[in-house]
């Protein structure tokens, strides 16, 4: 019997798959359709079976010693292609990413995330693949884009440019562009945390700190009876809150219940690039905007309580906008209606502490959050609350930023307990 009749005895079903078949002559007869071509090279004699599968850009091929071979690798190549076993896409690393990005991911994030995903392909992983296929790239050369990140990033960021890698080949993978068995992520491990630059130490202002800073915030110039800090009480608001600088610029008025001495959080505003594409990141244009979302994960919606300082802090700064005629459905609004932006209440910071003869190593607006945390844990309010009121996801969150703070404490207790 002619082998190709017996082939399609045994798996008929697998021409009814539609492509573009190249038809060869082979010995002095002519392949079906649907058989693929097979032909020999003049240069070394080797067979070569090619095979056209639709949607596919580029066709694929199998190479022997012999015909008989080449017609058993076209035979499996095609069993493969009818159980949907894909080939290797013959397309730019880079250029897969970007529609990756924008066709998939896009669609199921928030803006603020899609905004940092962007950021981290574009700065520290479009560079190192540039005319790469996406079928070509071995994990030799993911492994050396990531052990490169130990002396460039720190190991959060490196974090993320693992994730986004995998998540990218795990796509190719599932949507049958690339064979799993060719996933290079699968060899690829992230360098140990310890290889890493140690994170920044958290810089938290003392009792004594946070004294003068509330003092500041009252200070007036004595030809007009200002204040000499605009956004001081809001400074002070966020010592005696520790709410994140978005949900601050998200805050109403009418979250505010002076009755019931609590803030309400319910929304988290953010300025970041807000893309305008179609299907590709190259001619993709942004522009920087305030855009209000939920706050960051759902435990953010919260109550917090506020202190009698918190309480004044807030209606003096509300005197303040309504003499100015500056009173706005949100709080924390300049005059022209736009969110105060970060580098103003960073300034005011930076400003009162060099008033008060602070000195930090930075001017975060992160550090109130982080001194409102450690003077509760400090008091002994439990690690269960602290968290609740900060927003974490959950307590393993809170103890993992504040460890050090309750190693000291302690450290602190043992040396009591000697004492005695």
């Amino acid at each position: 019997m002619d082998i190709s009749v017996y082939y399609k005895q045994c798996y008929a079903d697998i021409f009814l798959l539609k492509g573009e078949i190249t038809v060869t002559k082979i010995s002095g007869k002519r392949r079906d359709k649907g058989d693929g071509s097979i032909y020999q090279r003049k240069s070394d004699g080797r067979w070569v079976g090619r095979y056209k599968v639709d949607n596919e850009l580029e066709p694929r091929y199998v190479y022997g010693k012999t015909e008989t071979e080449v017609k058993r690798k076209l035979l499996e190549l095609k069993k493969d292609v009818y159980r949907g076993v894909g080939g290797s896409k013959k397309v730019l690393f880079n250029d897969y990413f970007e529609r990756w990005l924008v066709v998939y991911k896009r669609n199921i994030l928030k803006v603020t995330s899609f905004d940092k995903y962007e950021e981290t392909y574009r700065t520290q992983i479009k560079p190192h693949f540039l005319q790469k296929q996406l079928c070509n790239i071995t994990p030799k050369d993911i492994q050396q884009v990531l052990d490169a990140t130990v002396e460039t990033v720190s190991y959060r960021r490196a974090e993320k440019v693992f994730r986004l890698i995998r998540s990218c080949y795990k796509y190719a993978c599932d949507m049958g562009d690339i064979p799993v068995k060719k996933n290079p992520m699968l060899y690829c491990k992230l360098p140990d945390e310890s290889l890493y630059k140690p994170k920044r130490p958290i810089i938290v202002f003392e009792k004594e700190q946070v004294y003068k800073l509330e003092k500041a915030a009252e200070l007036r110039f004595c030809r007009n009876g200002n204040l000499k800090f605009g956004y001081g009480n809001l400074i002070v608001f966020l010592l005696h809150t520790g709410i994140r600088r978005g949900e601050l610029l998200g805050l109403k008025w009418s979250d505010i219940d002076s009755e019931k001495k609590i803030v309400k959080i319910r929304r988290n505003v953010v300025k970041i690039r807000v893309f305008e594409v179609k299907d590709s990141l190259k001619d993709a244009k942004y522009e920087y905007k305030h855009v209000e979302q939920s706050p960051k994960t759902k435990n953010s919606i919260r109550d917090v309580p506020l202190n009698s300082k918190a309480i004044k802090a807030l209606n003096e700064y509300k005197k303040r906008c309504i003499k100015k005629g500056n009173l706005q459905e949100y709080v924390a609004r300049s005059t022209k209606g736009n969110p105060i932006s970060s580098f103003m209440l960073t300034h005011t910071l930076q400003r009162m502490c060099e008033e008060s003869d602070i000195d930090v190593e930075r001017h975060s607006l992160h550090c109130l959050r982080h001194t409102f945390a450690t003077r509760l844990l400090r008091a002994g309010v439990l690690v269960e609350q602290v968290s609740k009121w900060l927003g974490h996801a959950d307590t393993s969150t809170t103890l993992e930023v504040y460890n050090h703070l309750m190693l000291n404490e302690k450290k602190e207790s043992l040396e009591i307990l000697e004492c005695m």
